[in-house]
Formats: structure tokens, C-alpha cells, sequence
């Protein structure tokens, strides 16, 4: 047997909606908004990260081979692009490349660099290709 059903009492779509607003938890204070306070500890973590959201700094594996040969590494092919800094992997923690980099052995070095809005990395940020980096490989 169907089921009728009367449409012409229908509630309006806004009001099916909107919902009940959260009620904070027993014990806890809340803000002008309805949510819970944060902690200090959950402020200072949020802080930290929004910071690292917006820093465009970026660190990239290289190994300098000669002034016109260096290979940038990428993580996610486990493979070296030779004169290719854009295929490299753009870590935004110097310590996590440094990590990789241990890993990988003490024959390359930590660029730093920069990248635009998009993410994209700008090639005017890595250093330019001077003496003092095969110095420095060759000395470790």
C-alpha cells in the first residue's frame, strides 16, 4: 500500500537547514560564537601552524656534481632531475629535508628557496651556482 503524503504544508528550505546551536560542553566556557575557548596550548599550536601556512620558504635537496650539472632530488620518484628544480621535492621544514637528506648520505646539500602564492616555485630564489657549494661537498 503507497503512502500519501501532503506537500502543502512543506517547510521552508532555510529552516530545514538551519540547526540547533551547539551547547559547550559541562565544565567548559564559551566563546561569543558558541564554540568552546581555546587553550593555550591549542592557541599557540594553531598560531604555529597558520605562520607556516603563510611562510614561503622552502628548503629542496640538491647534489652538485659541476657548476652546469646539479640534480635536485623528488621524494615521490625516489629519483634525481638533473637541472630541474620544479620536479625537486619543496620541503617546508628544514629539519624534515635535513631527515632526508641524512638518509639519503652526506653528498647533498639543503637549498633554500622560495615559492609564489600558487605554490610554484620561483627560480630567481635558489642560489646561484657558485664556487663555494663544491667546496663545501667536497670537504664533508
Amino acid at each position: 500500500m503507497r503512502k500519501n503524503y501532503d506537500f502543502t504544508r512543506a517547510v521552508p528550505l532555510k529552516a530545514a537547514l538551519r540547526r540547533k546551536a551547539r551547547t559547550p560542553s559541562p565544565g567548559r566556557s564559551t566563546g561569543g560564537d558558541g564554540f568552546p575557548k581555546l587553550t593555550a596550548r591549542q592557541r599557540r599550536l594553531l598560531e604555529r601552524r597558520s605562520r607556516e601556512a603563510r611562510d614561503p620558504t622552502r628548503y629542496i635537496i640538491a647534489s652538485v656534481g659541476s657548476q652546469s650539472f646539479i640534480l635536485y632530488y623528488s621524494v615521490s620518484d625516489d629519483a634525481y632531475t638533473l637541472n630541474a628544480p620544479r620536479a625537486g621535492t619543496l620541503f617546508k621544514s628544514k629539519r624534515v629535508a635535513e631527515a632526508v637528506r641524512q638518509a639519503l648520505g652526506q653528498r647533498q646539500t639543503i637549498l633554500r628557496c622560495r615559492v609564489n602564492r600558487g605554490g610554484v616555485l620561483i627560480l630567481s630564489s635558489l642560489p646561484k651556482r657558485p664556487q663555494t657549494w663544491l667546496s663545501r661537498i667536497r670537504a664533508v
